[in-house]
């Protein structure tokens, strides 16, 4: 099997290889909650709820592709003033993992991965629901306690998520009443059939700020009620023997042993 080290060198090579050629977007997925029945979430200062997915290929000229999820997650209130009265938690399931086949064809699996969670380096394997959260307070992309928001961005041209219009929420007042968070979860890539797979899946929720904690555990899942989830996924699990990546529904089995 290639260890973790060898894989990571390889995609860094691929990535600053003058072999590149670009990367090609597949069909953006949206999920759009509308808060058409606030009074009962007591949330009539919330608007809509969304969150944005699409598969990315990282084409070289010589190689074979990476491939990846880039997902937004925005919401949108009544009044520029109202939007800290909201905020998103993400929960995980699934794995990263590496895989590879031994002289007899069979494939072998390996967890090799790590990754920051509630401030300690675990591996990247969740077999139940988790929060998505690197520090012990939920709030996703979370910032101090007294701006919790501050890392949470918005935009100068609407409904966009380009680069070179953001801003971050602690550094400038927005001038519409939007917000958005970001994941890229990571990239599958194979080489001599040896692969690198994700297997993840995300429930990304909106909630009250006040009804989520400064401080809370990773299988603390139901701390409070959300006023909505969405869910979405990114999956690339390479079958050895037709020498693909395949997109599943399911979390593979490996990701629950």
């Amino acid at each position: 099997m290639m260890n973790k080290r060898i894989l990571t060198l390889i995609a860094f090579s691929a990535l600053s290889a003058s072999s590149f050629a670009g990367v090609v977007k597949d069909k953006t997925k949206e999920i759009v909650f509308k808060n058409t029945n606030c009074a009962a979430t007591d949330s009539c200062d919330l608007v809509e709820f969304r969150v944005q997915s699409y598969d990315y290929h990282v084409i070289f000229a010589d190689q074979s592709p990476s491939h990846g999820t880039s997902a937004f997650m925005s919401y949108t209130t009544k009044n520029i003033d109202d939007l800290e009265n909201y905020a998103i938690v993400q929960q995980i399931k699934g794995c990263i993992f590496d895989s590879g086949q031994n002289y007899d064809g069979e494939v072998i699996k390996s967890s090799n991965y790590v990754r920051d969670l509630f401030g300690q380096s675990v591996d990247y394997k969740h077999t139940e629901w988790t929060i998505d959260s690197i520090d012990e307070d939920p709030m996703y992309n979370n910032s101090v306690p007294e701006l919790r928001h501050g890392s949470y961005r918005w935009n100068t041209v609407k409904n966009s998520y380009a680069k070179d219009t953001e801003k971050v929420y602690a550094k400038e007042r927005p001038t519409s009443p939007t917000l958005y968070v970001s994941d890229l979860p990571g990239t599958a890539f194979a080489d001599n059939n040896e692969a690198k797979n994700i297997s993840l899946q995300f429930n990304t929720c909106i909630y009250k700020t006040g009804k989520i904690p400064l401080v809370a555990t990773p299988g603390d899942v139901n701390f409070s009620e959300p006023i909505a989830c969405i869910p979405w996924k990114s999956s690339f699990i390479y079958n050895h023997a037709a020498k693909k990546f395949e997109a599943k529904n399911e979390i593979d089995s490996f990701c629950n042993q």
